[in-house]
């Protein structure tokens, strides 16, 4: 939606959405995980494999220092037997 609409904030995107500012930003964040990550989850359609990636996960992975350092420890879960 930035990217289509130049006048538009996150501010106001929340306010559209009914969700607070901040909460736009932390989806907004996961966007800055490496490609592959977000290409892998995007392509999940299993409703456990759905669980695995989860939000709280996928943040945890974001807190990463670095590209190299996110993309071994999604290989880490990404090889989790789902429950």
């Amino acid at each position: 939606m930035l990217k289509l609409d130049d006048s538009l904030t996150m501010a106001k995107i929340a306010e559209n959405r009914g969700i607070s500012r901040a909460r736009v930003t932390q989806i907004m964040n996961l966007l800055k995980l490496p490609k592959e990550i977000i290409s892998h989850v995007a392509s999940v359609s299993d409703k456990q494999d759905c669980r695995l990636f989860c939000e709280r996960n996928l943040r945890q992975i974001l807190a990463k220092e670095d590209a190299a350092a996110r993309l071994a420890a999604f290989r880490q879960l990404r090889s989790q037997p789902a429950s």
